[in-house]
């Protein structure tokens, strides 16, 4: 009896071992030996290592010896360790261990084992020796000292309301658009690049490398103006999508504990704060904005950061899942950043489940393992935890979050191998099965030798939603089948309004956005659209454009299968004002000239008078870019031996033409038709002189007289030859010189 309690106590122990550690980080990790090969000791009692550590500790700290660099596993040694800690007020510390109990005995395997009462707060000196006791043979497997820094309390939760969308917490946490990278964040690759590290230790070629954060997307239960959510109380503030460097409108909350909240890419709209000075009291679970695609976003998204204040600026990033790999955290490790650990409450925690030589089971809400009588000669402790969802390829996913089943006995080894098959029956009624092809389900296990896939022969119980699968041994498994909508969704535009030349239009214009998803697809999710690059909308109905000017439309179809169409943008021009016309005698060609005033002016054209159809009488027609025109009805015009005409009517585009009141434009010459012998240019309204210019040869001056107050007055004298002009303006004429 005392033996099976022994046996039932260290497997306890293991169980509850293997529950700490998640809530544990390795902070720093000494190694001892890497392991040393089975060779002949020279000499009875022989030293066959001795290491010098310097270790630095902290109230809190707990100091592991185990066979990982997690603080886990049984440590061997052929035949004896000690452990001496000279302390920072110079006293010494000792710890011995003999791996067999005496000569003769078995070398036995020593759990993980709890060294922190050697230590003090400051840096302690270790010196560790492997020695010979009975002679024979030496040899050591791998051998670590590891800090273990106590994790904070979890006080996170996601940042929207999940739970109202009918998702559970590992649905969305464990299958992110975007992971926390730990070997790159913050490092400014490239984006979207693979691949990044993940919270398990593990690389995987999903996006994107130096993301410093999760990304929440369609799958989560978010979609735009989403209501987004206080991860946990604090103190809010703001930074505006124009000086956050690309990252949109953001809130940052500071919890007060060390620990700051950044939610990213936010609509401009309905933000819980606004002003980038000063700061408001937030409570958790309290709407603080709403999800946009300010910044640099190729969706709407939620990007949630979290950052640790090591050194008071707040603004060393850390992830909220933790860290569960066996080597170091490459990002505190390599590059001096925050310790990671789970800070989220609703994350469930390890189960376990002892399970003797008869058999037993696991059971858990969606997951069943039985393991038969005989599957195994020793007692261990079957510890199951959820990870996240993996995918084979492109073209096959999980659709629920993988798992890790793990068996260890009492020496903290792993039982890696069954001498029967042991059951695995997950339930996935609560997966989303919209774009996964059901018959195609299989259940997978992670081989570690090939770092590949191998399907499981499983057994699909589609009415009662069973994947039933057997195994011989445990590692990661996954429940995944084949991806059914690969195709992005298009969009077709429809641009109505009366149309000018390329994208010119002078008059309102109607633009439609007809997004469809391919005929295999499983639907339309939206068309979004933004008219300024930064705030974005449901496309719901035409949208009317009125306002002349430049406008530009950035338009992005999604389905429901989250594929995305790219990124488009259509540009057109409003003008719906005619051209005016500038109208004069060129005294270098002795002709009529006719320009148009218009910004986007495109063509002017001259065609016979069918009003007189006098040889020189003409229609001058002015047109720009979208198509307004001006046309002058030039009347009476003579140029053998002076230069007259007259503007009988100005008709704009399709309007009615305007009569114009009678006028002539005059220019008489000293003698004959030269430039060298202007003499006078008159405009006259209804045979009254509007105004005059008189030109002295010789004097090269211009003497210029208008009529004011019904009489001709002389206004100025000018050098030089001075030109007559008429302007039209709205259906007017005006003079100008």
């Amino acid at each position: 009896m005392k033996i099976i309690s022994l046996v039932v106590f260290l497997i306890t122990f293991l169980s509850l071992w293997l529950f700490t550690v998640n809530s544990v980080n390795a902070s720093g990790v000494y190694t001892i030996t890497t392991g040393i090969p089975n060779t002949p000791v020279p000499y009875k009692g022989a030293i066959f290592l001795t290491t010098d550590l310097n270790l630095n500790y902290q109230t809190g700290d707990n100091i592991w010896l185990s066979s990982q660099a997690d603080g886990t596993g049984s440590t061997i040694v052929d035949d004896a360790i000690e452990i001496i800690v000279t302390r920072p007020n110079g006293t010494t510390a000792r710890f011995n261990h003999s791996y067999p109990t005496y000569c003769g005995d078995l070398v036995r395997y020593f759990p993980p084992y709890n060294l922190t009462n050697l230590f003090l707060p400051g840096q302690n000196q270790v010196r560790v020796r492997l020695y010979d006791i009975c002679g024979g043979r030496q040899f050591s497997g791998p051998i670590y000292l590891v800090n273990i820094s106590p994790g904070p309390t979890p006080f996170l939760d996601l940042p929207w309301d999940y739970q109202g969308k009918g998702l559970s917490f590992e649905q969305i946490a464990f299958d992110p658009n975007s992971w926390f990278d730990h070997k790159y964040p913050m490092q400014n690759f490239s984006c979207c690049d693979g691949p990044i590290t993940a919270y398990t230790g593990k690389t995987i070629n999903k996006p994107y490398r130096s993301h410093n954060g999760y990304d929440y997307g369609w799958r989560h239960g978010v979609v735009l103006n989403t209501s987004v959510l206080a991860a946990a109380s604090g103190w809010a503030t703001f930074v505006s999508w124009q000086n956050s460097g690309g990252a949109g409108n953001i809130i940052k909350i500071d919890h007060e504990n060390g620990y700051q909240t950044w939610y990213e890419h936010l609509s401009g709209t309905n933000l819980f704060i606004n002003n980038e000075e000063g700061r408001i009291y937030v409570n958790k679970g309290q709407k603080i904005g709403e999800v946009g695609m300010t910044g640099n976003t190729t969706g709407p998204h939620i990007h949630f950061s979290v950052f640790k204040d090591t050194d008071g600026d707040g603004h060393s990033v850390t992830d909220p899942l933790g860290w569960e790999g066996v080597s170091p955290d490459p990002w505190p490790a390599d590059k001096g950043g925050a310790l990671s650990f789970n800070l989220f409450t609703a994350r469930a925690r390890p189960q376990s489940a002892s399970i003797p030589t008869t058999g037993g089971s696991l059971n858990t809400d969606q997951l069943d393992v039985s393991v038969p009588i005989g599957a195994s000669n020793q007692q261990f402790n079957l510890v199951f935890k959820n990870g996240p969802f993996e995918s084979i390829s492109n073209f096959v996913t999980s659709v629920v979050p993988s798992f890790f089943l793990n068996a260890v006995n009492s020496l903290g080894q792993n039982v890696t191998q069954f001498s029967k098959p042991v059951q695995i029956s997950y339930d996935y009624s609560d997966a989303d099965l919209s774009n996964v092809n059901e018959d195609s389900l299989k259940l997978y296990s992670f081989n570690e030798e090939t770092n590949e896939w191998d399907s499981i022969p499983t057994i699909l119980d589609k009415i009662n939603k069973i994947a039933l699968g057997e195994t011989l041994h445990f590692s990661q498994f996954a429940l995944m089948g084949d991806i059914k909508d690969l195709i992005a969704p298009e969009t077709e535009i429809i641009i109505s309004g009366e149309k000018g030349q390329d994208n010119w239009y002078r008059s309102d214009v109607s633009v439609e956005l007809g997004g469809r998803d391919n005929g295999g697809g499983i639907g339309l999710l939206y068309t979004l659209y933004t008219t300024n690059g930064n705030d974005w909308f449901e496309y719901q109905e035409p949208l009317v454009f009125t306002e002349e000017g430049r406008h530009t439309i950035t338009y992005q179809s999604f389905d429901k299968a989250e594929n995305t169409e790219e990124r488009k943008t259509i540009e057109f021009h409003i003008d719906t004002t005619p051209p005016e016309a500038k109208i004069f005698i060129d005294p270098n060609i002795l002709d009529l000239v006719v320009e148009g005033i218009d910004e986007n002016l495109a063509t002017i054209g001259e065609t016979g008078n069918p009003a007189t159809n006098k040889k020189d009488d003409a229609i001058y027609t002015i047109s720009d870019l979208a198509g307004n025109t001006l046309k002058l009805d030039v009347r009476d015009r003579d140029k053998e031996n002076r230069d007259s005409f007259k503007i009988y009517s100005l008709q704009y585009n399709d309007s009615s033409s305007v009569i114009q009141p009678d006028n002539d434009f005059n220019v008489d010459y000293q003698t004959k038709k030269d430039k060298s012998n202007v003499k006078e240019q008159k405009f006259e309204v209804k045979r009254e002189v509007q105004i005059r210019i008189k030109y002295d040869p010789k004097r090269n001056q211009s003497e210029i007289t208008t009529r004011e107050t019904g009489e001709e007055k002389l206004k100025e004298v000018k050098d030089g030859l001075i030109l007559l002009q008429l302007k039209t303006n709205q259906g007017n004429l005006e003079y100008s010189y």
